[in-house]
Formats: C-alpha cells, structure tokens, sequence
C-alpha cells in the first residue's frame, strides 16, 4: 500500500481530521495535504513526528516507506541496524539534520563496531554509513565505493581522517590537521595536494569523524 494510502486510513481509523495532525505534528496542514494526495512523503524527522501523533510502531512507518526490508525487525543478537546517507548530504546541512537524508539501513556485525552498542542503538553515539567517492584516500585504504562509518558525536581531533564540507568545493573524506587556526585536509593519495582552508577566507564544517570503513576489493 502506499503512503499517502496508508495515512489516508490511518487518520480514519482514530478520527484525526488533516488540520488536526498537523497540529500536533508541528507542520503545515499544506504539508499533510500534499502526503496525503501522494505529491511527496516525508522525511525521516517528520516520519517520527507523524509516528508519535498515531502511536504505531515505527517499523511500521519505516516499512510503508521503503527505507527498511522485512529482515531489518529479524536481527541476530549480534548485529545492529546502521542508517545509510544519500550519494551526497545536502550542502550546508548540520550535523544535527543528517537523518533527513537517510536512504535506508544496512545490517552491522556488533563485533565490528570500535564501540559498545545496545540491542537497538549504538549507545547514545550516532552513526552512520556513506559511500566513498574518488582515491584521494587510497593510502589510508579508502577507496572508491567503499562504505565509510562515521559519527557527527564523537571529537574529531589533528590526524582524524573525516568528512568535511568546504564552502564552494562540496564533501570531502581527508585527514584533518589543526594548525592555530589555520585547518589543513591532507589525502593519502600523493596525487592530490592538500587544501588549506585559512580562517577568514574560506569555510569549512566538520560533518562527522570517521569511525571505519569496509571495502568490497
């Protein structure tokens, strides 16, 4: 069933007129108005406010969605669930905004996790997967198409390989160092030279410290 499909008798089922979840959605009634016509659907922040105006289990909105598989609520004791970005983040988004850009999850050993997780939660640490683009980084063995762990929680520190966003040049995997404050993003490939971002001049974020990688070669 679709979406807007499902919604549609969602709303029926427990009398919630359109006006009334959004309001206690926190979007625009034109908002509810266009999932329910099926111009769009949600993203992952508003699925979770629709989830709790309705009060259904939210594997149930993940699957009416797509973003999982059926598998996803069959986990071993021993793995875990690990949302995956977009081919590339929105420029500009914070860290904070990451999970509007989730695609889908993928299944993680625990055992191979640097960090203790829960059942369902890394413990408080969010993660998530991207896919690498280029060899700038072949050094450290990044390479092309490789899937790339990393969190927008934990304190990336001078030698921390990272993704970062730098004003007019996009996203980039690199190792970052810190000097005063001037900030230095140095591959691994000495194809490529290194970009110095000087304070002032040129902006740059820090999206998320790099955790692991896996690679398919």
């Amino acid at each position: 069933m679709k979406f807007n499909l499902w919604l549609s008798e969602k709303l029926k089922k427990l009398g919630l007129t359109q006006r009334k979840l959004a309001e206690q959605a926190g979007v625009s009634p034109a908002t509810v108005s266009r999932w329910l016509s099926g111009e769009f659907e949600p993203d992952l922040t508003n699925l979770r406010k629709i989830n709790q105006v309705l009060g259904v289990p939210e594997r149930e909105l993940f699957l009416q969605l797509g973003l999982v598989g059926k598998d996803f609520f069959t986990l071993d004791e021993g793995e875990v669930m690990v949302p995956v970005l977009g081919n590339s983040i929105p420029c500009g988004k914070p860290g904070g905004e990451l999970e509007e850009c989730v695609e889908g999850y993928e299944v993680f050993k625990k055992s191979l996790l640097p960090f203790p997780v829960s059942e369902s939660s890394l413990d408080g640490i969010r993660a998530y997967l991207i896919h690498a683009k280029g060899d700038s980084m072949q050094g450290d063995g990044i390479r092309n198409g490789d899937r790339v762990l990393f969190s927008p929680d934990l304190e990336a520190r001078s030698g921390d390989i990272v993704i970062a966003y730098i004003e007019d040049e996009g996203f980039t995997i690199k190792r970052i160092f810190f000097q005063n404050s001037t900030v230095i993003l140095q591959a691994s490939n000495p194809a490529f030279p290194p970009i110095v971002v000087q304070p002032g001049i040129q902006e740059i974020r820090i999206i998320g410290k790099v955790i692991m990688h896996i690679g398919f070669h």
